[in-house]
């Protein structure tokens, strides 16, 4: 049986039933982007305060793509810790500012500097164009890490839906080529299973679109 979410998400899956708005599925690449941009702000809470944040553009071999630095309060001069955060949304949506305020949270309460990156998403550039830049920000962190005042001994990853894939996706380089070392890797709810005729019992209690998305989507 599926677990009694706590009040203030049955409050906002109420409000999805009775407003449900636009299908991602039916939906334009950009329209889809720019519903995501707005259902996330549904979900924000007042932003952490940080020492300092950061945007910037890398380019490698394989293109260029941005991404966001955030340096934890009094972190000048220290050697902290980095988080690296790669983004959810299908691999087709999300970006710098729909996780922004994880970013933030995960900054403040680690004090660690977090690199969030905007890889770039399909179907502009296909496989495995994102995951290579995922991959990318990897090595600019070790390679950097005097610069940035990172410990390269302790770059961990963390990433949520297809984040968490590309996560995993990530470890799986770094061992191949010989990559540098990650310390830990989170990975919220991955998509690690990308089949769309299985089985799992948690598609069938979950899969029709009561708890914000289905089987469609």
């Amino acid at each position: 049986m599926p677990q009694s979410p706590d009040d203030q998400t049955k409050g906002f899956l109420a409000g999805m039933a009775e407003n449900p708005g636009p299908k991602l599925y039916e939906l334009p690449v950009e329209g889809a982007r720019e519903f995501l941009k707005g259902a996330s702000k549904m979900f924000e809470v007042p932003p952490c305060e940080v020492g300092a944040v950061e945007d910037r553009s890398i380019s490698y071999d394989g293109g260029d793509y941005n991404i966001r630095l955030y340096s934890p309060p009094g972190s000048d001069g220290d050697m902290t810790p980095a988080i690296i955060l790669y983004h959810g949304g299908g691999f087709m949506l999300g970006d710098l500012d729909t996780h922004d305020t994880i970013a933030r949270y995960l900054c403040l309460h680690t004090g660690s500097k977090v690199i969030s990156v905007d890889y770039r998403l399909a179907p502009e550039f296909t496989f495995p164009v994102g995951l290579e830049d995922c991959y990318h920000t990897l090595l600019w962190v070790s390679d950097n890490a005097a610069d940035l005042g990172v410990d390269p001994k302790k770059i961990s990853l963390i990433g949520d839906s297809a984040g968490g894939n590309l996560s995993s996706g990530v470890i799986q380089l770094a061992i191949r080529r010989g990559g540098p070392h990650i310390a830990s890797v989170v990975l919220l709810y991955p998509s690690c299973d990308m089949r769309l005729e299985t089985d799992y019992p948690s598609r069938e209690l979950y899969g029709n679109g009561d708890y914000f998305l289905g089987f469609k989507d």
